[in-house]
């Protein structure tokens, strides 16, 4: 298992535990996928949100990882890209049922390591952005799309000083070093995913989204970044999917 599934696997692991206890409450009666496909594009608008998020961000900006020493003969070098793990904060407006309007600000929870000799770790400053989300109710479920504007920040973090186990002088690598460099772009980001009606204003997300592709750029580099995403929101305003309530308890 690689370290992307395995990071995944961890934010699902985590998600299932904290909503476990709130089975007792009913959130999970919105289970019933033989209703789901009902009432295609039905749904009223929830007007203003909120939620949270958690997911796995990987981004490839091609800092280097060296297989063998600094003196190994035939010493080979490969583009190593970074699994994050990540949360983040999330509120938006929805005016009609088929479109949100969001706003969405993403943290590290842990930083991941390039390499072990030397020593390189990428972590995550900041990761935001403003998307439009057109989707299509069917029953319990959303199928939407998004495209937006986001900023993503990593920093890398290398520690370059290494000794040589033959002379013991000090040894540089001048194609680590040229690497090692944090990756900070904007630009034009889209996705798609499934939501589903946990409530009538609360709504389980699963989403993929590119966060940043350098083909729209141009700047002639190759980077690129996307991530997985679960998430949850609750609305305060409407009738929501499927409701006379506001809210739910």
């Amino acid at each position: 298992m690689g370290p992307y599934m395995t990071k995944l696997s961890s934010v699902l692991l985590f998600v299932l535990t904290t909503l476990a206890p709130a089975a007792h409450a009913g959130w999970f009666d919105w289970f019933t996928p033989g209703e789901w496909f009902e009432g295609l594009g039905e749904g009223e608008a929830r007007g203003f949100y909120v939620g949270g998020n958690a997911g796995i961000v990987r981004a490839d900006w091609g800092m280097q990882r060296r297989l063998g020493g600094p003196t190994d003969p035939g010493v080979q070098y490969r583009s190593e890209p970074a699994y994050l793990t990540v949360a983040g904060l999330r509120g938006g407006f929805e005016p009609w049922s088929w479109l949100e309007i969001e706003a969405e600000w993403n943290f590290d929870l842990d930083r991941d390591e390039i390499s072990e000799n030397p020593p390189q770790t990428a972590e995550l400053d900041s990761l935001s952005g403003i998307y439009l989300r057109p989707q299509l109710a069917w029953g319990g479920a959303r199928l939407y799309l998004e495209a937006g504007y986001n900023q993503i920040n990593i920093h890398a973090d290398c520690d370059l000083d290494e000794t040589s186990p033959i002379t013991g002088d000090p040894v540089r690598d001048a194609r680590l070093e040229a690497s090692c460099q944090d990756f900070d772009e904007a630009g034009f980001a889209y996705g798609a995913g499934l939501a589903f009606a946990l409530s009538p204003q609360s709504r389980l997300l699963f989403s993929w989204r590119q966060i940043y592709e350098d083909d729209f750029d141009n700047n002639g580099s190759d980077d690129h970044a996307s991530a997985l995403m679960i998430g949850v929101t609750l609305g305060f305003g409407g009738e929501g999917d499927g409701g006379d309530d506001d809210y739910y308890y």
